[in-house]
């Protein structure tokens, strides 16, 4: 894939429908599963906004 070629919009984009793309398939099966990923989710969810927000997250 060029990058020169896609707007950074475009790849943003790309990669948020990979994301839910991948949250789907990591729900699908039964409701039991459905609940704990919906709790991993829950658990998650803050620390991925944590880690956007706070600049030098990448270093662990």
């Amino acid at each position: 894939m060029d990058v020169e070629r896609y707007p950074e919009r475009e790849i943003i984009e790309g990669m948020e429908g990979c994301r839910e793309i991948r949250i789907k398939k990591i729900c699908k099966g039964r409701i039991e599963r459905l609940v704990g990923c919906l709790r991993a989710l829950q658990i998650a969810l803050p620390l991925i906004v944590n880690m956007e927000t706070t600049p030098n997250s990448h270093k662990y």
